[in-house]
């Protein structure tokens, strides 16, 4: 397939089939099969944690596009709060935690001693608010709806057993009258 010149599309198509092995796969592991519908069972929290997390970057980054744009800093053409845009940016770096602590000295450094208070309050707030809050919500759910799981395949275990004894029950009572002669039942024990 791979040989195929791009203009025949309808054999690239079949490329997608390739998603199917993963599908085979996820029946085949238990572990990789519980995290999958983990993930599956938290979208909509995440989605809902999501939301609050994009409300939070947008009015931080409205807010930092008052403040931070007062004074120029050292690499204001790495980072900076010129725009709406480059403000998220900015927070995202700093709500990753990717060398956010240049950025704070930075801004420090730009301003005036008496208006610095200003830079406390933005970053360090957004950093305990946006970073170790909302950030470890997305954990936290993930890691609830993992446990939830967890506990509903470990149900599913016990039910299998049932299931076994069901089909072996059946097997010797086919016509489901309830009752099994004793020969029968000592050869299902075994």
């Amino acid at each position: 397939v791979g040989l195929v010149s791009e203009a025949d599309i309808g054999l690239n198509v079949l490329r997608l089939f390739r998603v199917g092995r993963l599908l085979r796969l996820l029946h085949k592991a238990k572990t990789l099969k519980m995290l999958f519908w983990t993930l599956v069972y938290s979208i909509p929290s995440l989605w809902n944690i999501g939301l609050l997390l994009f409300v939070i970057f947008f009015i931080y980054a409205v807010v930092g596009m008052h403040i931070l744009t007062t004074y120029t800093t050292a690499i204001h053409g790495e980072v900076n709060a010129d725009d709406f845009w480059s403000a998220v940016a900015l927070l995202y770096r700093v709500g990753t935690e990717d060398g956010w602590t240049d950025v704070y000295q930075s801004y420090l450094e730009a301003f005036p001693r008496n208006e610095r208070y200003k830079i406390y309050i933005y970053f360090v707030s957004f950093f305990v608010l946006g970073t170790l809050v909302l950030i470890n919500l997305f954990i936290a759910v993930v890691l609830d709806s993992f446990e939830e799981n967890a506990e509903s395949f470990s149900r599913e275990d016990k039910f299998v057993t049932i299931r076994i004894w069901r089909d072996i029950w059946s097997y010797f009572d086919p016509d489901a009258k309830r009752e099994l002669p004793v020969e029968d039942f000592i050869d299902i024990l075994k």
